[in-house]
């Protein structure tokens, strides 16, 4: 058993494309217990945070169908194959609002829903 003290004990394919990758995994806790897990796999994002000059924050205001509401959300969408983040960033920003940041600076790396899902 290695230092995570569970072992997966196969894996399964359900469904791939160039957005999302799904499987399900069977794993196996230290204490003998099993369970299948889903695991999704989605491609790098940027999400831009953009302020003008008065410290203002760009919004846009969107209909998401999978949970049917309007939300206000920032510009940002997939990083391309080794496109460099901060380029991916400003690129989304500009296709999505026609404004171009004058300049890009890291804020921070996360993942949102870790426990099942790997997208950077």
């Amino acid at each position: 058993m290695s230092d995570t003290q569970w072992k997966i004990l196969g894996e399964r394919l359900v469904d791939e494309n160039r957005h999302i990758t799904l499987k399900t995994v069977d794993i196996e806790l230290p204490d003998g217990v099993q369970f299948t897990q889903y695991v999704a796999k989605m491609p790098r994002c940027a999400m831009t945070l953009v302020l003008n000059d008065d410290r203002e924050v760009l919004l846009m205001r969107r209909h998401r169908f999978i949970i049917d509401q309007w939300v206000w959300e920032v510009p940002g969408g997939y990083v391309d194959g080794a496109e460099d983040v901060a380029a991916a960033a400003a690129r989304e920003v500009e296709e999505e609002t026609g404004w171009r940041p004058k300049s890009m600076q890291r804020l921070v790396t996360y993942q949102p829903a870790i426990g099942t899902l790997d997208q950077p």
